[in-house]
């Protein structure tokens, strides 16, 4: 019998990335070292409001936006 001591390392490696920014507040058990997890698989869930209020600011925009070229579409047919 041999033994012997060493390190196993996979032959490839992912970088993974999130779409928005914001702090964790869950991890999967699978998102750790030497666990596996499918496509689609959530691995991590950002706290949702930061970005929740980015996007109600960003349609209040729009609205505003709209109104201004309704308005400015007014003007040019007067």
């Amino acid at each position: 019998m041999l033994r012997s001591r060493g390190v196993v390392r996979a032959p490839t490696r992912t970088q993974l990335a999130t779409e928005v920014s914001g702090r964790v507040i869950k991890v999967a058990e699978a998102f750790h070292d030497g666990r596996f997890f499918k496509a689609g698989e959530v691995l991590v869930e950002l706290d949702p409001r930061d970005y929740t209020l980015e996007v109600r600011r960003l349609e209040q925009e729009l609205v505003q936006a709209k109104a201004s070229l309704s308005e400015l579409d007014a003007e040019g047919d007067a």
